[in-house]
């Protein structure tokens, strides 16, 4: 059975950049690894190849400890990293785009983070949705540690469908 809580996707696409574009999210079932995919789940469109491959050296997948990451290897199309702790999973990477000038002229950069489960209460990310309590589905979107108000967020549901939300006050 796979558990699918792909609660965060931010990548080029980031509720912070207001674009839409690639999102980044988790799978795990019981027993395997965690699989790390790029795409735009919600349009079918799953990256491969070259793609994916260049992703694997600079992608960090963690649980409870961000300096203890597991082993990220490139799949045709994902990421596999063997987890073999309980808990929350979590996946990082601040090195897919250069940053480039946005139409105003100013200089923009993109990061993915992705995470999987909802036992944990904490944030372990500088961006991350964290279950108001353990198992919950309700949720607080934090930013370095401090919730964000009024902010957009596109949830993944198992069937790739895409839910648009918005933070309260």
């Amino acid at each position: 059975m796979i558990l699918r809580n792909a609660l965060l996707c931010i990548g080029l696409g980031s509720v912070v950049l207001n674009a839409s574009a690639h999102e980044l999210w988790l799978e795990r079932d019981a027993s395997g690894p965690i699989r790390v995919y790029l795409g735009e789940p919600d349009e079918g469109v799953l990256e491969t190849g070259e793609t994916i491959a260049a992703l694997a050296p600079t992608t960090q997948v963690f649980t409870h400890d961000r300096n203890a990451t597991a082993k990220v290897v490139a799949r045709e199309d994902h990421l596999e990293a063997a987890v073999n702790e309980q808990g929350d999973v979590r996946s990082y990477n601040d090195q897919v785009w250069k940053p480039w000038k946005d139409e105003q002229g100013h200089y923009t950069a993109a990061l993915m983070h992705a995470r999987a489960g909802r036992t944990e209460t904490k944030a372990l990310l500088d961006y991350e949705l964290v279950p108001a309590a353990a198992n919950s589905n309700r949720f607080t979107l934090l930013f370095k540690g401090k919730p964000l108000a009024e902010h957009d967020v596109v949830l993944f549901d198992p069937k790739n469908q895409a839910l648009k939300l918005k933070t309260d006050s």
